[in-house]
C-alpha cells in the first residue's frame, strides 16, 4: 500500500508541475509581459543561425503595454529586417497571438523569462524563435 501512495504522490507532483515542460516557467501576468526580449536561439540552436536563408546574428522583440509589438532581426552582413503589429495575450495559458501586415498571424507562448514564437510559413515553418527577457 505504501508504494502505491508514493507512486500517486510522484504522479501528482509531475502533473501539477508539468513534467517535460520547457523552461518558460509560468505565464506572466498581462502587466508583466511587456518588455524587451533578446533572440536567444532559432530552432533550439544558439545564434548565429540561419533563418530564411540569412545568418541571423541577433534579434530583439519589444512587447509594449499598449498592445503593440516590434521585432528586429540583424542578419550578418545584410540589412535589418523589421516587423511590427498588434498582439493579444491570454495570461491563463501564456498564449500570444501577434498580427502584422508582413507575416500575418504569428503564434507564440510567453513564460516568466522568455517568449517563443513559431515561424508560420516557408521552409522554416514550425521553427521556434526563442527570446529571453532583458
Amino acid at each position: 500500500m505504501r508504494k502505491s501512495h508514493r507512486f500517486v504522490s510522484i504522479a501528482l507532483f509531475f502533473l501539477i508541475t508539468g513534467c517535460g515542460n520547457d523552461d518558460l516557467g509560468m505565464p506572466p501576468s498581462e502587466t508583466d509581459l511587456p518588455g524587451t526580449y533578446s533572440l536567444e536561439s532559432i530552432g533550439g540552436d544558439p545564434l548565429p543561425d540561419f533563418l530564411h536563408g540569412s545568418e541571423i546574428a541577433e534579434g530583439t522583440l519589444v512587447i509594449d503595454s499598449d498592445g503593440t509589438w516590434s521585432m528586429i532581426l540583424h542578419p550578418t552582413g545584410g540589412p535589418d529586417t523589421q516587423e511590427n503589429g498588434t498582439y493579444t495575450y491570454d495570461a491563463s495559458d501564456g498564449s500570444l497571438a501577434l498580427e502584422s501586415d508582413l507575416s500575418g498571424a504569428l503564434q507564440g507562448t510567453a513564460g516568466e523569462n522568455a517568449v517563443e514564437i513559431t515561424v508560420p510559413v516557408g521552409p522554416e515553418e514550425g521553427t521556434v524563435l526563442r527570446y529571453v527577457k532583458n
